[in-house]
């Protein structure tokens, strides 16, 4: 698990438009729920490594019991969408502790009310601090390639959505929309009213991939997408390098 927030280090990293994250939740009256993470690469950029994210991150549902691979392609960029469930709350914020998490993410707080609502926070670090001495390294690519990039997050609680300061909501879903370019931190909340007030206790053990034995299977595959962006990044900056020296 601990791959899936790592994806978001990764495209802080890269500050550049040639990769398309989006890393979301949705948490269910009982406390269960999934997580998601899509990653996709700008069909330029593969046309110019010869390398795609099926080549970089061969993914093997069988590694994560529950999960779902799904293709996408979109607005010239090609990747996957990998989902998974998570039994409760515990398994979420085991997921939320890990080192990854806490260098892009600081205070980090789900919860629910006891009468149907939720609150959700959290603030996230800028993008050159969470990168680290490796943001130094990424260099801008030609601007033809700098369209259409862009990384988000996206959270949907049980009950009707009270207060928030999400960039959009679409369809009961809050959308952050994150300035990798930004220099200061940015706190993400929302609160939710009245989901039921009968709601099911949180299972003490469930169906979530990070309940299983094959967990540690599954967080190496998805700490593969990770590797997966750096490798098409710097594939990227290398292969425009070696052009610049040509024409020079």
């Amino acid at each position: 698990m601990r791959g899936l927030v790592l994806l978001l280090a990764v495209t802080a990293f890269s500050m550049v438009g040639c990769i398309r994250y989006e890393l979301g939740f949705t948490v269910n009256d009982d406390g269960s729920g999934s997580m998601s993470v899509l990653l996709a690469i700008s069909d330029q950029i593969t046309a110019m490594t010869g390398m795609s994210t099926e080549d970089a991150l061969p993914l093997d549902p069988s590694a994560l019991p529950g999960t779902a691979v799904e293709a996408y392609s979109e607005d010239g960029f090609t990747g996957s969408r990998v989902t998974v469930p998570f039994a409760n709350l515990q398994q979420l914020g085991f997921f939320m502790g890990t080192e990854q998490a806490d260098a892009l993410t600081s205070d980090f707080d789900l919860r629910p009310d006891g009468q149907g609502g939720w609150s959700f926070s959290t603030v996230l670090v800028p993008a050159a601090e969470a990168a680290g001495p490796q943001a130094a390294q990424a260099q801008a690519l030609p601007p033809e390639l700098l369209q259409g990039g862009w990384a988000r997050i996206r959270v949907q609680l049980p009950g009707t959505i009270a207060e928030h300061n999400a960039d959009r909501i679409e369809d009961g879903v809050l959308i952050w929309d994150i300035d990798l370019t930004s220099t200061e931190p940015r706190a993400l909340t929302a609160t939710t009213t009245g989901a039921a007030a009968d709601a099911a206790a949180a299972p003490d053990t469930g169906h979530g991939v990070l309940a299983t034995e094959q967990s540690g299977s599954g967080a190496s595959t998805l700490a593969a997408i990770a590797v997966a962006a750096v490798v098409v990044v710097l594939a990227a900056r290398a292969v425009t390098g070696r052009r610049a020296r040509v024409r020079g």
